[in-house]
C-alpha cells in the first residue's frame, strides 16, 4: 500500500520511544535524550507527591513545562511513561554496576560492586522507590512491565550467584543469592515509607553482612 511504513513483526515493541508514523507520513524524530530524561524525572516527582493513581498526565506535563499532547504522542499514556521511567532507573543502575565490576578483581569486590550498584546513593532514594513500589503494583496487569520485572529480577540473581559461587561454593551461592535479592528488594520497600530516609551505605552493608562482608 502506497505510503505504508513496513516494520519487522517485533520492530518497536515495548519500546515506548520508537513513534510509529501514519500512513503517507514520514516517521517523526526520536524524542532529545534530554527531554526524556526530564519526562521520566517528572514522572517519578508527580508519583512520589500524589501516588500512580493521581499523577495523571495533566499533572506530569505540567511538572515537565510541555503538552498533555506530547506525552501521549511519544509515550502513549501514563504507562507508557512508567515503563519509560523503570527503564531509565535499570540503566543507571547498570551503568553503576558495569562501572564498579570493571575495578573489581575479587569475588569478594564484585559482590559489593553489584550489591552498591542496585543500592546507589544516586538511586536509592524515597522518590524512586515510590515510583518503584508503583512498577511493581502495575506489573502484575501491564505485560511490558512484567516483561521488565522478571530480566531484572533474573539478573539481579544471576549476578549475585556468580560472584558468590567462588566464596561459598554452588549450593550455598543458589540459597544466598536469594536471600539477599530479597533482602535489597525489602529495602525498597521500606525506603519508600521510612522517614527520615534510610542510608544508602548503611543498607548496602545491612545486605553484604549476609555473606559475612
Amino acid at each position: 500500500m502506497r505510503g505504508k511504513l513496513k516494520r519487522s513483526p517485533d520492530s518497536g515493541k515495548g519500546n515506548p520511544l520508537i513513534v510509529r508514523a501514519r500512513p503517507g507520513r514520514p516517521p517523526k524524530p526520536a524524542l532529545r535524550e534530554s527531554r526524556r530524561r526530564q519526562l521520566v524525572s517528572a514522572t517519578i516527582d508527580a508519583i512520589a507527591e500524589f501516588g500512580f493513581a493521581e499523577a495523571s498526565v495533566v499533572r506530569i506535563a505540567n511538572i515537565a513545562g510541555i503538552s498533555a499532547g506530547q506525552i501521549h504522542h511519544y509515550f502513549g499514556g501514563k504507562d507508557g511513561l512508567l515503563e519509560a521511567a523503570m527503564r531509565s532507573i535499570l540503566t543507571d543502575m547498570r551503568s553503576a554496576s558495569a562501572q564498579a565490576l570493571a575495578a573489581a578483581h575479587l569475588p569478594a569486590d564484585r559482590l559489593k560492586a553489584i550489591v552498591s550498584s542496585n543500592l546507589h546513593p544516586r538511586i536509592f532514594r524515597r522518590d524512586i522507590s515510590i515510583a518503584w513500589l508503583s512498577f511493581w503494583a502495575q506489573a502484575t496487569h501491564e505485560p511490558a512491565l512484567a516483561r521488565i520485572e522478571r530480566i531484572n529480577r533474573a539478573r539481579l540473581r544471576s549476578n549475585l550467584r556468580d560472584a558468590l559461587k567462588p566464596m561459598v561454593g554452588t549450593s550455598r551461592s543458589l540459597a544466598l543469592a536469594e536471600i539477599m535479592a530479597m533482602t535489597i528488594d525489602g529495602l525498597w520497600v521500606a525506603q519508600a515509607h521510612v522517614n527520615p530516609e534510610m542510608d544508602a551505605e548503611a543498607a548496602q552493608k545491612l545486605v553484604l553482612q549476609i555473606a559475612n562482608l
